[in-house]
C-alpha cells in the first residue's frame, strides 16, 4: 500500500514540475500583460449604445396646457436623443479614422505619437473601464491599441538604452577615451588614440599608443607604439589625399615631434 502512495505522490509531484520553457512563457506573458497596461483584450472595440428613435409630435392646432408642456418635454427629449446620436456618429467615426491611422503609421511612427494616439484611442473608446460594456468587468483595449502599447514599450526602451548609452560615451569621454577616431588612411583603415584627454599646460605626448582598426573585420588590430613608427607614419601620409591630409594634421596636432629621444 505504501508503494502504491508513493508511486501517487511521485505522479502528482511530476505533474506539478513546470519546465524551464513553460517558465518563459508565463514570464513572457506577464511582462506583455504589464505592457498592456493588465487589460482585458479583445477582438473590437464593443458597439455602442443605441439611441432609441424619436417620439412622435402630435399636430393638434388647439391643446391645452398640460398637451403643450408635454409636446414641450418632448421635444426635449428628442433634441437630446438627436445629440446623442450624432455623439455616436462622432465617435464611431473616430474608432475608424483611429486604427486607420495605426495601419498606416505603425511602422514609422514616434513615440510621441504612439502616446497621442493611444490618448486619441481613449478618447473613442477604444480601450475603457470596467462596466464601460456589458461582459467587460476590468480594464480593457482592442487588439490594435494593445499593439500600438507594446510598439511604444520597445521605443521607449530603445530610447532608454540610447540614452544610456550617451551617458556612457560622455563618462568614457571624461576620462579620456576617445569616441571617434583619428583619423583614416586611403585604405579606410582607422586610428585611434585613447590618451586624448590632455589637461590645459601638459606637454604633447612623444610615445605614441596609436591603435590602427583594420578594413577587414576579422584582421588583427595593430598597434603604433614607437616614435619611430609614428614618424614613419606621418611620412607615408599623402598630403594631397584628403583623409590622409587631416591625418597627418590630427597626429601633428596631438603628439610632439620636435623632440629627439
Amino acid at each position: 500500500a505504501w508503494e502504491e502512495e508513493e508511486e501517487e505522490e511521485a505522479a502528482a509531484t511530476k505533474e506539478e514540475l513546470v519546465t524551464p520553457g513553460e517558465i518563459s512563457r508565463r514570464a513572457e506573458q506577464l511582462r506583455d500583460a504589464a505592457v498592456c497596461e493588465q487589460r482585458q483584450i479583445v477582438e473590437e472595440a464593443p458597439e455602442l449604445a443605441a439611441v432609441s428613435e424619436d417620439e412622435e409630435e402630435e399636430e393638434e392646432e388647439e391643446s391645452s396646457r398640460t398637451q403643450r408642456k408635454e409636446e414641450a418635454n418632448r421635444r426635449g427629449r428628442n433634441a437630446e436623443r438627436a445629440a446623442r446620436r450624432e455623439r455616436k456618429r462622432q465617435v464611431e467615426t473616430a474608432r475608424v479614422e483611429c486604427e486607420a491611422w495605426f495601419r498606416r503609421h505603425k511602422a514609422d511612427a514616434s513615440a510621441s505619437q504612439l502616446r497621442a494616439w493611444v490618448r486619441e484611442a481613449r478618447g473613442c473608446r477604444l480601450c475603457g473601464e470596467p462596466g464601460d460594456f456589458p461582459g467587460l468587468d476590468k480594464p480593457w483595449c482592442t487588439k490594435t491599441v494593445a499593439a500600438a502599447l507594446r510598439q511604444l514599450h520597445k521605443l521607449d526602451k530603445s530610447n532608454e538604452d540610447e540614452r544610456d548609452l550617451r551617458k556612457y560615451r560622455d563618462a568614457m569621454t571624461s576620462f579620456g577615451l576617445r569616441r571617434e577616431p583619428l583619423g583614416s588612411d586611403r585604405a579606410g583603415r582607422k586610428y585611434w588614440w585613447l590618451d586624448d584627454g590632455k589637461l590645459p599646460g601638459h606637454p604633447k605626448p612623444q610615445m605614441p599608443r596609436l591603435f590602427v582598426q583594420p578594413v577587414d573585420q576579422a584582421a588583427a588590430w595593430r598597434c603604433v607604439a614607437t616614435r619611430a613608427e609614428l614618424t614613419k607614419l606621418r611620412a607615408a601620409l599623402d598630403p594631397d589625399h584628403s583623409a590622409e591630409s587631416a591625418l597627418a594634421a590630427k597626429l601633428l596636432d596631438t603628439f610632439d615631434f620636435s623632440r629627439r629621444t
